[in-house]
């Protein structure tokens, strides 16, 4: 999982099961919320990405690739508002836009497994929560839990330019599962 805004970005490792809310915005009715289940043949870690849910007020688009390879979806469960644009940009890419900006790329990877970023908008920035952080431009505050406190260790406190790829060995489960 990867966090990123402007140049910044908090890198941590993430492969816990079940649903989770990557990206929720503040004050409009956009939310993005992932679905992971385990990628290994011995059904334990890692576990991946498997289905995609955006929400635009009462547009509800779902890209589904969990479970056994013979039910997949990829459809709109609701459409009451018009409000979320979808784009298939080939058989396995599909891009949907937020009216607020904010683009979500989905990108299937074989059968069943899917990348997910969220390239916000300026009308995201200071006004986000999930798995994604809060997009202030200050990573020491991106691991805002789902009941409003912050996650704090030594890892969330370091100044951004000191991360790097070492980092992904960072795993805040706490954090995270606050998110499901």
């Amino acid at each position: 999982m990867k966090n990123e805004l402007f140049s910044l970005y908090r890198p941590y490792d993430f492969h816990s099961t079940g649903v989770f809310t990557m990206y929720a915005h503040t004050t409009e009715k956009v939310e993005v919320q992932i679905r992971q289940e385990s990628c290994s043949f011995n059904n334990k870690n890692p576990h991946c990405t498997c289905g995609v849910a955006v929400r635009v007020g009462g547009d509800i688009f779902v890209i589904d690739r969990c479970g056994t390879k013979y039910v997949k979806k990829v459809k709109f469960t609701s459409c009451r508002d018009g409000q979320l644009s979808t784009h298939k940009e080939t058989n396995s890419k599909y891009i949907m836009y937020t009216p607020l900006g904010t683009r979500i790329t989905s990108v299937i990877r074989g059968d069943t497994f899917m990348t997910v970023q969220i390239f916000p908008s300026l009308r995201d920035v200071g006004r986000t929560k999930g798995l994604c952080g809060t997009l202030t431009n200050d990573c020491k505050d991106d691991f805002l839990k789902s009941d409003g406190t912050h996650y704090t260790d030594g890892n969330t406190a370091r100044e951004c330019h000191t991360l790097g790829l070492t980092d992904y060995q960072f795993q805040p489960d706490e954090f995270s599962n606050t998110w499901e």
